[in-house]
């Protein structure tokens, strides 16, 4: 339980600064990078044979429908 907490306090502490001074680019940037870790932690488990291939294909439709989204 402590770990968890400190773990959420120190994900605030660099989170908060970004978006309070940082606005809706930081935001963006943020929401960019989490999908990133996604798309690369689906392609592991979805596709372990081939994951290389399948993270540049996964990441390359995920940034587009992000950037379509915006």
């Amino acid at each position: 339980m402590r770990t968890r907490l400190i773990a959420g306090l120190s994900g605030l502490a660099v989170l908060l600064p970004l978006v309070v001074f940082g606005g809706v680019w930081a935001v963006g940037g943020i929401v960019f990078l989490a999908l990133a870790v996604c798309a690369y932690e689906y392609a592991s488990m979805a596709f372990p044979d081939d994951r290389d291939a399948a993270l540049g294909w996964l990441l390359l439709g995920s940034w587009a429908w992000y950037a379509v989204s915006i």
